[in-house]
């Protein structure tokens, strides 16, 4: 005669006993829910995150002999900004000593300069390349309120 096969059982793994009973764990089942919730907890701070972000405002300067246009600029505190400054004349330097901003511009070029405006006030904007005769005259604001 020949002997009959015997059905293979689940494969578990012996955490313990408690008793005369065996406690037993079913690995996939337990990683596939904790996948799950580590997935779901992951995607809602991205999401969370990215809601609170908004985007830069975007402010547009143009530094020429011997001005800055616009000569006042004004935004809110704790709002973040992004100076987008380019030169219609010769080099200048974009310079605000408060924030401590000095980004050279070169004619023909963009220089982006983004920052987020932290305290209240009014600050003083200058060019910090020497561009002519009335260079120390070229000044403007900043006003966060």
């Amino acid at each position: 005669m020949s002997k009959l096969a015997r059905p293979r059982r689940t494969e578990r793994k012996k955490v313990g006993t408690h008793g005369s009973h065996r406690v037993t764990m079913h690995y996939t089942g337990t990683l596939l829910i904790m996948s799950r919730l580590f997935f779901v907890i992951l995607l809602s701070g991205v999401l969370v995150g990215c809601a609170h972000k908004q985007p830069p405002q975007r402010i547009n300067i143009t530094m020429k002999k011997y001005e800055f246009v616009p000569a006042e600029v004004h935004i809110k505190r704790g709002q973040r900004v992004l100076f987008v400054v380019t030169s219609a004349d010769t080099q200048h330097g974009f310079h605000v000593e408060a924030f401590g901003i000095n980004e050279p511009v070169k004619k023909g070029q963009t220089a982006e300069v983004e920052f987020e405006s932290d305290r209240a006030g009014t600050f003083p904007m200058n060019c910090s390349i020497i561009c002519g005769a009335m260079h120390d005259d070229m000044v403007g604001k900043i006003v966060v309120e």
